[in-house]
């Protein structure tokens, strides 16, 4: 099978690429610094839309019922004592995943950026720790805690931390069910 290699990313399969996850296959350290290549991978789902399946850092918990709770301050010291905040730029953990709803606490240090990107759904970021700055195609918002900023479907946007640690809400709502971001 030939596969097509696009400025230092490697396609495989037919299935659209907001649908399959990126793996790292292969990195390689050269004069020019590093090259990576990515695969898109079919999503691996061993567990029920609205689980999680656990993992060294976090016990397994229901992401979808009739009612859940959540005391954000616990939840955003709890992401910060896993190893993801530790040896990283920011950590995440999906809060609610319903079809056609995500909900998504995340932490980032002060600097980091997460760079562009976009979701087929609504999207709103409500900051509830530290100073966001979004990147909007036609301009920039900021997004100190307490704030809130709705974008429609598809917008290009891109997340930064400023002089702080901050955390934020993000929530993607998809009526064809097709959340990505």
């Amino acid at each position: 099978m030939s596969l097509p290699f696009v400025k230092g990313r490697l396609a495989v399969g037919t299935e659209p690429a907001a649908r399959r996850r990126p793996s790292l296959l292969w990195r390689n350290v050269g004069r020019s610094g590093v090259t990576y290549v990515l695969v898109m991978t079919q999503p691996h789902r061993d567990r029920p839309l609205g689980e999680t399946s656990g993992s060294g850092q976090r016990p397994a918990r229901r992401l979808a019922a009739s009612s859940l709770d959540f005391d954000m301050d616990t939840e955003l010291a709890s992401l910060k004592q896993e190893s993801s905040w530790q040896r990283g730029d920011r950590n995440a953990r999906t809060l609610v995943e319903e079809p056609g709803l995500r909900v998504t606490l995340t932490a980032l240090k002060a600097g980091t950026l997460v760079r562009e990107h976009r979701a087929d759904g609504w999207v709103s970021i409500q900051t509830t720790h530290g100073h966001l700055r979004v990147h909007l195609p036609q301009r920039e918002v900021d997004l100190p805690a307490g704030h809130l900023l709705v974008l429609d479907r598809g917008v290009r946007h891109d997340v930064e931390a400023l002089d702080q640690e901050s955390a934020f809400l993000l929530t993607v709502a998809t009526p064809d069910h097709a959340a990505t971001s």
